[in-house]
């Protein structure tokens, strides 16, 4: 894998193993609105973030959510790219 070349491929594989509807069965609960972004949305955001792993900072979340290229990967409207505080309060609400 070059670059981010690889994360579509990772997506699709997330995807195609039907991880996401076990997560929103185990992790739907966390939320406590219907506003935001979906449980298996965070997800996959956070797995190709580590998966990418061009940055050990949360706040790099900020810079991905600029980039329209990361958000094609990702195969995610740009408009519903995790912001750095919004992935911290998801973390937050495990404690």
């Amino acid at each position: 894998m070059t670059s981010r070349g690889g994360l579509t491929l990772f997506v699709r594989y997330l995807r195609n193993i039907a991880l996401y509807p076990v997560l929103e069965r185990l992790f739907g609960s966390i939320r406590k609105s219907a506003k935001g972004q979906p449980v298996s949305e965070i997800f996959k955001q956070v797995f190709c973030f580590l998966w990418d792993g061009t940055s050990r900072h949360l706040v790099y979340f900020d810079a991905l959510k600029k980039d329209e290229g990361y958000a094609a990967a990702l195969e995610t409207d740009p408009e519903q790219m995790l912001s750095s505080h919004a992935v911290k309060r998801f973390f937050g609400a495990f404690s």
